[in-house]
């Protein structure tokens, strides 16, 4: 109305003192034109601040959605459905050992060199270092897997296309190390695709599986440790981890016997932190959950320390525990045995169990027992 009033202004102070200010004209030019035009400014200002906020109000509703869309992305989840494996600790229950204190790392004198190692070995351990030999050790272990294998899960899975993925130390190569597995699991089950995962990193190649378009139903993963000759502080083991999508296992009325939730790289310690926290749905403040640590240098250790610390998780002896000072260093088995010992002790403790691992990267990972989904639902 401002415009209104200085238009009117302008025509009474503009007007020609000769002509009539008492005329039609003289008020349509004072008053009812300015008015006019006052009216036309203001429906087109509140016209643009409408548009104006409509398009803050969508975009913020977008981006709400797009957040929202996003946290269900990245909580999206996998089924551990059975775990087999062995270990110079224990071939079952070794998440329960090692809390128990049982420890494999014992020293070895090597008679060649002279040396003693410290080293966790499969049994029968490895006397003549032969490929020979080795490939005896592999063969008989791998057997023990699929022996280890629940055979009502084996029955199950046999009518759903799988994919085998195989990570070695490189020993063997990797068609032999395949032949071998086939020929300890038999012409029963076949593998729709098998990969070799030597450049896997840690469990990241899980975050890769949940993006895919048309994912797997169905995960084997295989991971092989064993030395012709033993390596100080480094954990022989062979151990086989199937997962699932949580579709299969609802179709197939399976429960399975945790969940594992998408690993974070450690690229920032607090940012990557919160993340692996919002993935795995568990406040950063929660303290009641339970650490595995493998592989993670000093120098990561420290900083992550600093961050769940902050975070109010005070990493205390009893609720952290490192695999390296007991079982030995898991080296290309550290995916599979770290979900191994996070989904038996999440099932024994109904507790959320995060690892933290160090493979080609540092990295984080949730493991939640079954109990807490159904809570939540």
């Amino acid at each position: 109305m401002t415009w209104a009033a200085l238009g009117a202004g302008l025509v009474i102070g503009l007007w020609p003192e000769l002509q009539d200010q008492s005329s039609l004209w003289f008020w349509c030019c004072a008053v009812v034109f300015p008015l006019l035009s006052g009216l036309v400014l203001l429906a087109l200002r509140r016209l643009f601040y409408e548009r104006q906020r409509d398009f803050a109000e969508s975009w913020n509703l977008q981006r709400e959605e797009h957040e929202q869309w996003l946290v269900q992305v990245g909580q999206r989840q996998l089924a551990v459905v059975t775990t087999s494996y062995c270990t110079a600790t224990a071939n079952n229950r070794l998440a329960e050992a090692l809390c128990n204190g049982a420890s494999s790392l014992q020293p070895l004198y090597l008679q060649e060199s002279r040396t003693t190692l410290r080293v966790s070995q499969l049994l029968p351990e490895t006397k003549l270092f032969t490929e020979a030999e080795y490939t005896q050790r592999l063969t008989a272990r791998l057997q023990q897997v699929v022996d280890g294998l629940d055979e009502d899960v084996q029955a199950l899975v046999k009518k759903t296309p799988m994919r085998l993925r195989i990570k070695h130390n490189q020993v063997l190569p990797d068609d032999q190390v395949l032949s071998l597995w086939q020929a300890c699991i038999g012409q029963a089950r076949v593998f729709d695709q098998v990969e070799f995962a030597s450049q896997d990193d840690g469990l990241l190649w899980l975050d890769h599986w949940l993006d895919q378009p048309s994912p797997a139903a169905l995960m084997l993963s295989l991971e092989i440790h064993l030395f012709l000759q033993p390596v100080a502080e480094q954990a022989e083991s062979v151990s086989a981890v199937l997962l699932a999508l949580p579709e299969w296992c609802a179709g197939e009325s399976v429960v399975p016997a945790d969940w594992v939730q998408r690993p974070v790289a450690m690229t920032d310690e607090v940012d990557s932190f919160k993340d692996a926290c919002l993935w795995g749905q568990v406040a950063e403040t929660d303290a009641s959950y339970f650490s595995w640590q493998t592989q993670v240098s000093a120098e990561d250790q420290c900083r992550m320390s600093k961050v769940m610390t902050a975070a109010g998780y005070s990493p205390a002896g009893d609720r952290i525990k490192r695999l390296d000072d007991v079982l030995g260093l898991p080296g290309s088995a550290v995916g599979n045995l770290a979900l191994v010992v996070a989904s038996e002790h999440a099932a024994a403790s109904s507790l959320p169990q995060l690892i933290v691992l160090q493979d080609a990267s540092p990295q984080w990972c949730f493991v939640r027992p079954v109990e807490i989904n159904k809570e939540q639902s």
